[in-house]
């Protein structure tokens, strides 16, 4: 799912950030705070959210339902194509520029809970701001293919046989 966004951005040659969900994290994590500095003050750094509706790119939220439900539920308004992006801790909105979009990744919560811990399910509202893709696991031939290729363009010289043997691991 992650290697999909990347590339959808490689190929269009556009920036994007991202974060990594998990149950700890906080919206200080997503839209910013203020940190210390080398005089003693505070500065504000913005977070993966904040940064790129201040700059027009796209913010990629990796793992979006290992975050704490009331997090998610923070990207709800934001969520909606040309909202403003709040960010109460500096009495600001934010008017993001055209090409501000959020991309989310999920392991949804259900039939591989034995794979995925930790997976909350995403609330309704949210869920209906969303453009959904299902992406699936590669079959094995389609695997090792992908695999061998990837070698074989990196170590071109590499004996073929070698190829297979790493393939198949």
């Amino acid at each position: 799912q992650t290697s999909l966004a990347v590339q959808f951005h490689a190929v269009l040659n556009r920036s994007l950030v991202s974060a990594t969900g998990n149950e700890k994290m906080t919206a200080e994590d997503l839209f910013g705070q203020f940190l210390p500095n080398e005089k003693g003050g505070l500065d504000w750094v913005d977070g993966p959210v904040t940064h790129a509706a201040r700059t027009g790119t796209s913010v990629l939220i990796n793992e979006f339902n290992a975050m704490p439900p009331g997090l998610q539920i923070a990207l709800n308004d934001i969520a909606h194509n040309g909202e403003r992006v709040p960010v109460p801790a500096r009495n600001e909105m934010i008017d993001p520029p055209p090409g501000f979009r959020i991309f989310c990744t999920i392991n949804p919560k259900g039939d591989n809970d034995f794979l995925y811990q930790a997976r909350n399910l995403i609330d309704g509202a949210l869920m209906e701001r969303f453009f959904w893709i299902q992406v699936g696991y590669a079959g094995k031939d389609e695997e090792r293919q992908v695999v061998l290729r990837a070698f074989q363009e990196m170590h071109p010289d590499m004996d073929e046989d070698a190829f297979g043997h790493i393939a198949d691991m």
